[in-house]
């Protein structure tokens, strides 16, 4: 009698196990893996190529450097404030 119940619980916390751990984390993975093919194909990567190069410009190691020029209304007048 005891062996059929550590059996059946065994079998009750192998399938919890299974359904409510597994099986989600599983499907999860597969969801984010999806995603990131879908981002690799829809051009995504390829933005981070460009915002490398844009930081090698900046740092003088590309022959063109584009810098757009600052704007006014950009500027926000800083006062630092002393207690």
């Amino acid at each position: 009698m005891l062996r059929i119940f550590f059996l059946t619980l065994g079998i009750y916390l192998l399938y919890r196990f299974i359904f409510d751990f597994f099986i989600p984390v599983y499907r999860a993975s597969k969801r984010v893996h999806r995603q990131f093919q879908d981002m690799q194909q829809n051009g995504y990567g390829s933005q981070d190529a460009g915002t490398t190069s844009t930081y090698a410009s900046k740092n003088g190691s590309s022959s063109s450097s584009y810098s757009p020029p600052p704007s006014q209304k950009d500027y926000i007048d800083f006062e630092e404030i002393k207690d």
